[in-house]
């Protein structure tokens, strides 16, 4: 697995320790006999010397994702290490995933996507639902998002409706995590098909803000098929692992809750002013 004690002691804290490794691999003369040499052979020709199982049961290695993560650390890791230029992404919706500290020790977070570039998110501690919505409208009010989605459920619904009442219910699109997936032939429901969709937005050439929690948050959720459609692990059990609530993936993947379209801005002046999509910002190195 790609967490876990052996994990750790053998990267991040691979300086304490003496590491001995026994590997099986078929071009290596220091090869462990345990495994047959020809049955190696034929396994990586078929598979490749990147498959999961022959990483793990053949050349001794950590595999490069967990067979049931969407997402390992270095995926994360990867998107946190990604330039990408202003005009790749400053036409796009700019979208807001709001995640609603349901109990004490839990954070309500606010996370900021353009496109393929997210920035650094905003936390806060012991907010009540009407103190969480304003810092929503002044968070989008100075950044000019198009929209935003909010967890309803629980205590979230106290903050889509104070968004509503205030007359900000773009801000406040909610979002029920156990509620139908848009694609509900290849997802259980919302909560799995927001996940996987951010996991492919990650992989794919999205850019994220250098945060370590927000990476191990990330390359923390399991997943499994049920009738051919993907589940999700729940966020307690995430919780029970990490220590901690999921708060700021749980934010992030929530940007992927539908489509959002652009407002009108304008640029330049008198007869020269043009109607763009999107306004510029900050370079995502930046955040």
């Amino acid at each position: 697995r790609t967490e876990g004690p052996l994990w750790r002691a053998c990267g991040v804290e691979a300086s304490r320790w003496h590491i001995t490794r026994i590997t099986g691999d078929p071009d290596d003369p220091k090869r462990s006999p345990r495994i047959d040499l020809e049955e190696a052979r034929a396994t990586i020709a078929l598979r490749g010397r990147d498959d999961y199982a022959v990483r793990v049961n053949i050349l001794g290695l950590f595999p490069e994702r967990q067979a049931d993560k969407l997402l390992d650390q270095r995926d994360v890791e990867a998107a946190q290490g990604r330039e990408l230029e202003e005009s790749a992404y400053y036409r796009e919706a700019k979208v807001l995933g709001c995640d609603v500290g349901r109990f004490g020790g839990d954070s309500s977070v606010i996370f900021p996507r353009q496109g393929r570039a997210c920035f650094k998110s905003k936390e806060f501690h012991g907010l009540d639902t009407v103190e969480f919505a304003d810092q929503i409208i002044k968070f989008a009010g100075n950044w000019q998002a198009d929209g935003g989605y909010v967890d309803g459920t629980g205590v979230g619904g106290g903050v889509v409706d104070n968004l509503r009442a205030k007359g900000f219910a773009y801000l406040g699109l909610e979002v029920n995590n156990a509620s139908r997936a848009i694609d509900s032939e290849h997802y259980e429901n919302k909560r799995a098909e927001c996940y996987w969709l951010a996991a492919e937005w990650v992989k794919k050439g999205g850019c994220l803000p250098k945060d370590p929690m927000l990476a191990a948050e990330l390359a923390a959720p399991r997943y499994w098929y049920t009738k051919n459609r993907v589940c999700i692990e729940a966020k307690d059990d995430i919780k029970a692992r990490l220590g901690r609530s999921p708060d700021r993936a749980d934010a992030f993947v929530l940007t992927f809750s539908g489509i959002i379209t652009p407002r009108h801005r304008y640029i330049g002046v008198g007869a020269g002013r043009e109607i763009i999509h999107g306004s510029t910002a900050s370079h995502v190195t930046d955040n």
